[in-house]
């Protein structure tokens, strides 16, 4: 897979055209992404991260069993590389879990 398959999600242009994909993404892991319809969810839902829109999706997420919900979650922290990126995910998906508003 290559950014411009991430480019066809609207909620990436702006770290696309920011220039800092590659500060947030692991390059090596995004180019052996073999695209199907699930990682191309995955990767939809993450979008929505980088928008601040996360109540929706974590709501969807939530209604997956436990190994589905492990799958799209473990698939986020392999694609993303930033530390700071990778806090601020967990937090979400922790205070979603918890109750808290996202």
């Amino acid at each position: 897979m290559n950014i411009n398959d991430f480019a066809e999600f609207e909620n990436y242009e702006g770290i696309i055209t920011d220039g800092i994909f590659e500060d947030v993404f692991n390059m090596d892991y995004v180019e052996e992404i073999e695209l199907t319809e699930e990682k191309k969810k995955y990767i939809e839902w993450l979008s929505y991260f980088f928008v601040a829109e996360m109540q929706d999706v974590l709501d969807e997420i939530n209604e997956m069993d436990m190994l589905e919900q492990i799958s799209v979650f473990d698939f986020w922290f392999k694609i993303i590389q930033s530390r700071d990126e990778v806090e601020a995910l967990a937090r979400t998906i922790i205070y979603h879990k918890t109750g808290m508003p996202v």
